[in-house]
């Protein structure tokens, strides 16, 4: 997927509140302290990094980076198909 296509269905997702987080992800932010507006910034500021996608089984996840609100990097990964779903978040 092109980053344009990608960034507008990520915008859209958190705009219309669709954004939904596995368990794995959720573990991953309380573990290293960032918080759903962290998240959400990177989605819809972050730069895709699009060379460390990956495809795993019939789908792909996508990794974005930027900062948060207070400045700390984060990479976020989605998977975007059937709906946005964070797989995990990275220092």
């Amino acid at each position: 997927m092109d980053s344009a296509r990608l960034k507008h269905l990520l915008r859209e997702a958190v705009r219309s509140g669709q954004l939904r987080y596995t368990e794995h992800a959720l573990s991953r932010m309380n573990e290293r302290g960032f918080v759903f507006p962290d998240v959400e910034r990177v989605l819809k500021n972050g730069m895709h990094d699009y060379q460390r996608d990956s495809q795993v089984g019939a789908s792909w996840h996508y990794r974005l980076a930027g900062t948060t609100v207070d400045g700390k990097a984060l990479a976020v990964v989605v998977d975007v198909i059937p709906s946005v779903v964070v797989i995990t978040v990275i220092d």
